[in-house]
């Protein structure tokens, strides 16, 4: 009897402590909705890192502030938009403002309202809903504007007209 309840206590040493790290575990999980940011620490900040892609131009990071600042405050250019690969124009990334080493500030890189909107999605580009038409009859969509059929213009049936300012 003494045996099996040694051989007892040795199994709960390692199965309680798995047990506790797996319940924390499912909690945290169950608990995050789908495409919430990372929770970040004091010394973390999450960013969205500019990728060389139209399909997923921005990766959310959870990086060290220091290293933030050191590294991927260099990723300048503007906020991404679907013309900007075609053009040979690397975009930046998007950074918040926050503070570090007690009385440090960073302002922030691209945390205009484009860039916020993209930081708010998950680093996932927005898509703007399309107006129904334009003064000239033209559907935009994405900085594309479509001439209808018989309108002005249509033999060249679709122009591009890049709408962001920067």
């Amino acid at each position: 009897m003494a045996g099996s309840l040694t051989s007892a206590r040795r199994r709960a040493r390692w199965v309680v402590p798995l047990l506790v790290v797996a319940a924390g575990t499912m909690a945290s999980t169950f608990a995050s909705p789908a495409g919430a940011k990372p929770a970040a620490s004091e010394d973390k900040v999450t960013i969205c890192h500019r990728m060389d892609s139209n399909s997923n131009p921005y990766v959310q990071i959870t990086p060290d502030k220091n290293g933030t600042v050191d590294g991927h405050d260099g990723h300048d250019g503007p906020v991404w938009n679907p013309t900007l690969k075609d053009q040979h124009i690397e975009w930046g990334d998007i950074i918040p403002p926050f503070d570090f080493d007690g009385d440090q500030h960073y302002p922030g890189k691209n945390w205009d309202a484009e860039g916020r909107a993209i930081y708010d999605n998950g680093c996932k580009p927005v898509v703007p809903t399309a107006p129904e038409s334009l003064g000239g009859g033209g559907i935009e969509v994405g900085g594309i504007t479509a001439q209808r059929p018989g309108q002005a213009g249509a033999a060249s049936a679709v122009t591009t007209q890049p709408r962001f300012t920067g």
